[in-house]
């Protein structure tokens, strides 16, 4: 159990005997849920860590078992184990919101509500499926990092949240990127835009909300709409904001969001 806790720099706070976990996505740490954290330790006992790869430490990356997301999906399920969390809510952003549906997945009975933030089943458009980045761009955009990870790490942090390069956001996101290995980096990256989950998260059965940043510069409409039809019990939230962070650049929403379909889960 300390191994799980000490390799996830996993951090526990508030109350309740309802526990709520937060997973980021590729580009951000547990950092990323500063500006959600106080309201979520209000209502829950509260759970965040950082999956394999990020973080200050970047400990437990294994380049085969993380070289998809179901290594994550199981990491996820290791840190409820660790604590003995038989039932929670999850809130997960961007490749750490598929992390979780596979989690679920495997465990449904584990997860009470799911709050999925710009989650997207494919990385990059393939067919007639459009996730906001063709093959052309994403490879583009790996080279770069291999070539100059400092400035990609700054270009793409102004991209995220859609802000100016000096903007206290943009280098929230550069400063969690500059912690991870550029190695490590460049794999996460590699996995998290190749990865395709259609036709393996068909059978996903959790309650769940659906949020989407109307101008998200790397999830377009396209995906919500996706995995809406996929899923037609699933709820659905737009936000007005053009940023693929709104956790950090538009918290107030996204609290909004958690306090109208996570109050029930709370008080149960």
């Amino acid at each position: 159990m300390v191994d799980v806790l000490r390799r996830h720099n996993v951090t526990v706070g508030g109350c309740g005997h309802k526990a709520l976990l937060l997973g980021h996505g590729f580009g951000t740490d547990q950092r990323a849920w500063r500006r959600i954290r106080p309201w979520a330790e209000r209502h829950f006992l509260t759970v965040s860590f950082d999956f394999a790869g990020s973080g200050r430490d970047g400990a437990g990356y294994d380049g085969f078992r993380h070289g998809s997301l179901a290594g994550f999906a199981e990491d996820l399920l290791a840190i409820l184990d660790a604590f003995g969390v038989e039932r929670c809510a999850y809130v997960g952003h961007g490749s750490g919101a598929m992390a979780g549906v596979l989690a679920g997945i495997l465990e449904p009975k584990r997860f009470e509500r799911m709050v999925l933030l710009a989650p997207s089943a494919c990385g990059v458009d393939r067919g007639r499926y459009r996730s906001g980045i063709d093959a052309a761009t994403m490879r583009r955009m790996i080279a770069c990092m291999t070539i100059n990870y400092a400035a990609w790490s700054r270009e793409f942090a102004a991209l995220a949240v859609d802000a100016p390069p000096a903007s206290p956001e943009t280098a929230e996101v550069a400063s969690c990127l500059a912690a991870v290995r550029p190695d490590v980096a460049f794999r996460l990256a590699a996995m998290a835009f190749q990865s395709d989950l259609r036709g393996w998260i068909d059978d996903f059965e959790v309650p769940a909300v659906l949020v989407h940043g109307e101008g998200d510069p790397l999830v377009p409409p396209e995906a919500a709409e996706h995995l809406r039809f996929l899923w037609p019990f699933a709820e659905s939230e737009v936000l007005a904001v053009s940023s693929h962070l709104p956790q950090l650049t538009a918290p107030d929403l996204v609290i909004g969001v958690l306090a109208k379909h996570l109050k029930d889960v709370a008080r149960a």
